[in-house]
């Protein structure tokens, strides 16, 4: 029985996630320069399939992440990441949480360990976005303090390395730290090919070569987009930090379509590759 009601739940929020995107994706997509779009497709479809290679990553680490907290974890765990996506433009990220939790349970993960593995993700996601992002931005703008930034991080990793674990005793779970530190490292190389898509956007419409500022504002607005719970897939929360940081309007609101994009038709073919299990 609470399978069933789970289950009418996940129907009724895709239902209203359907609804959502249908009248909110109208007033955004009458912004966006179609012109500019069919003038620069190649570029466009390049930056795409970046940010998908990235994504995949991010998909990757997920399933490292699940494999942490549960070791029997099922290796096609990485499907729930995509398909829980696109339910993060519902008005807060609690819908990404259950609809994630519902979809790691098709896969035998408890919701014990699914909520686990949700925390460690997402201090992860942030903490390297947010990391690396503003390691970028002082090499980008002030060298020797990105380099100490840098040499700092280093320590910390080395330190973290040789305490091998951690417990954390009110979930009773004990933290193989090797093991997490390769998580952070399959997340921030998703981040930095991620930084690459969008770069590739600002060299095509901007004519601009500056890919370490690329990067550093790519993380730093979907870091920062991740931390306002209650904005829709960071929305004006990210575009914010891209025009504080001296993108143009029109190539924030095009990188924004390809990830919303990847987001929805990933999303809804990982839902339906689920859905066909048996």
């Amino acid at each position: 029985m609470n399978k069933k009601i789970i289950n009418y739940l996940q129907l009724l929020l895709t239902v209203i996630l359907a609804v959502f995107i249908i009248f909110k994706a109208g007033d955004f997509l009458e912004r966006v320069d179609w012109q500019v779009i069919a003038s620069n497709w190649p570029i466009i479809i390049i930056s795409g399939l970046i940010f998908l290679c990235g994504y995949i990553l991010l998909a990757w680490h997920w399933l490292a992440v699940c494999r942490i907290v549960d070791n029997k974890t099922n290796p096609r765990q990485w499907l729930a990441f995509f398909a829980s996506q696109p339910y993060k433009y519902l008005p807060t990220s609690i819908f990404t949480f259950s609809s994630r939790a519902n979809f790691a349970n098709k896969f035998g993960m408890s919701l014990k360990h699914s909520s686990e593995a949700q925390v460690i993700e997402n201090i992860n996601l942030i903490g390297s976005a947010l990391a690396m992002g503003g390691i970028l931005l002082l090499l980008s703008t002030y060298p020797w303090y990105g380099l100490a930034a840098t040499l700092l991080a280093a320590m910390f990793c080395a330190l973290v390395w040789q305490k091998r674990s951690i417990k954390v005793p009110k979930l009773n779970l004990t933290i193989d730290l090797r093991d997490w530190l390769k998580t952070v490292a399959i997340v921030s190389l998703g981040w930095l090919i991620i930084g690459l898509g969008f770069f590739v956007i600002v060299m095509g419409l901007e004519g601009r070569f500056v890919p370490v500022l690329a990067i550093a504002a790519s993380n730093l607005a979907t870091g920062t987009g991740i931390l306002a719970v209650f904005a829709p897939g960071g929305i004006g929360i990210r575009e914010l930090v891209f025009h504080y940081l001296s993108f143009a309007s029109g190539t924030i609101l095009i990188w924004r379509l390809v990830t919303f994009t990847v987001d929805i038709v990933v999303g809804a073919w990982a839902g339906w590759t689920i859905s066909r299990r048996r």
